[in-house]
């Protein structure tokens, strides 16, 4: 992604990624003085300690804290050809991908249509033997992350409900 930026005519340091742990790499980042931005995405408690680490050299911390993995679809998307794609994201390993979607953002405007599609693809989607070609969806890794996907469902089908609600 960085060559691409180069190619693309971005000086060099403008842009950079670093890999590496967040214990080590993180709190190095966090706590460097020529480090002016930070961008962070994951858990609460650590975007927590990174605002606090970073204010003793005034960084400017920008979190997304909590959320993971959305999947953006544009109001000019043709759903029908992006569904696979988007069922895809958060289907792959029976949903138990850290990288996979858990959250779809649609434009309101193009919501009532993205449901439809959606339900219709999903028809497609058989749970069952992974061995089994035709099969989309294997078996959760274990009873507890079972019931933490039923949980997930509920919460996710209590949060829709309370959107429409609250947005007519």
């Amino acid at each position: 992604m960085v060559e691409t930026l180069h190619e693309a005519g971005l000086p060099r340091g403008v842009f950079n990624i670093v890999n590496g742990r967040g214990d080590v790499v993180g709190e190095e980042i966090a706590r460097h003085p020529d480090v002016t931005r930070i961008s962070f995405t994951g858990s609460s408690a650590v975007g927590q300690h990174l605002v606090a680490t970073g204010a003793a050299t005034m960084k400017r911390v920008t979190l997304e804290l909590g959320g993971k993995s959305s999947t953006p679809v544009l109001d000019d998307a043709d759903f029908a050809r992006i569904m696979p794609l988007v069922l895809n994201a958060g289907f792959m390993n029976g949903g138990q991908a850290c990288i996979a979607s858990t959250r779809i953002q649609v434009p309101r405007s193009r919501l009532a249509e993205f449901e439809r599609v959606a339900k219709e693809a999903l028809t497609q989607f058989k749970s069952g033997d992974p061995r089994d070609p035709e099969i989309a969806i294997g078996p959760m890794a274990s009873a507890k992350q079972w019931e933490s996907a039923q949980n997930y469902g509920r919460y996710g089908k209590a949060q829709s409900i309370n959107l429409r609600f609250r947005n007519g």
